[in-house]
């Protein structure tokens, strides 16, 4: 149904996709301060975002699909084409 905003994927659009570990989407607070301990250890991680990002080039293309480099502090500019933020 091409009236519906999700009615189409990425592929279907043609368009890229950018992958990027982010473990701080799993913060909790403890007071103000935050707590991590909800995310996996690197080591545990690793082979779970490498799996994804492998899919991804498989359904859309190497060439579609960027990502930075796991673990690593990363400084990313983007600008949103829409109001999402996908947490897998």
């Amino acid at each position: 149904d091409g009236t519906k905003a999700w009615a189409s994927s990425a592929r279907d659009n043609g368009f890229s996709v950018m992958v990027v570990s982010q473990f701080t989407l799993f913060a909790t607070f403890k007071g103000l301060k935050p707590n991590f301990n909800r995310a996996l250890p690197g080591d545990e991680a690793e082979p779970i975002y490498e799996a994804f990002v492998s899919s991804c080039r498989e359904v859309l293309g190497d060439e579609m699909v960027a990502t930075g480099e796991f673990g690593a502090m990363m400084q990313v500019d983007l600008c949103n084409d829409g109001p999402v933020t996908v947490e897998l």
